[in-house]
């Protein structure tokens, strides 16, 4: 489950963004770290939103109505992000994003409380899930 929390620094910085649902057992973090063949794994990991990194990233802006918004202010969704209250009272957040498959999956989480102005993929695959959510329930 996608915690919106700060990430704290040190070797599960790096590797609690890593899924393994099916990993039984106990694994020895040393032995991980040890075979990790990335230099650096934590700015390829950590670079865009969630627990799909990469190093090539563009930036996602979102939009929350005002009434969501004084909720997702005080949410971290990515350690660089930038937010901002526009003149109407919503909320504008931007983050980098290298994978969008779990943005869209917390996107479509707000319903109608959030608009993707950018990047434009990103909003053309939120609506393409609206549109079939729409039509598996008619």
């Amino acid at each position: 489950m996608k915690s919106h929390q700060p990430r704290s620094s040190g070797i599960w910085n790096t590797f609690a963004t890593v899924s393994v649902p099916q990993l039984s057992g106990t694994v020895n973090a040393r032995v991980i770290a040890l075979t990790c063949q990335t230099p650096r794994p934590n700015e390829t990991l950590a670079s865009g939103y969630g627990i799909f990194g990469g190093r090539d990233t563009q930036t996602a802006r979102l939009c929350f109505t005002p009434e969501r918004a004084r909720w997702v202010a005080t949410e971290t969704w990515h350690p660089q992000q930038k937010g901002w209250f526009d003149d109407e009272g919503s909320y504008v957040l931007e983050f980098p994003d290298s994978d969008d498959r779990e943005l869209i999956m917390d996107i479509l989480r707000q319903g109608p409380a959030v608009d993707v102005i950018s990047p434009a993929p990103l909003r053309k695959r939120i609506q393409e899930q609206a549109g079939a959510i729409l039509r598996q329930y008619r």
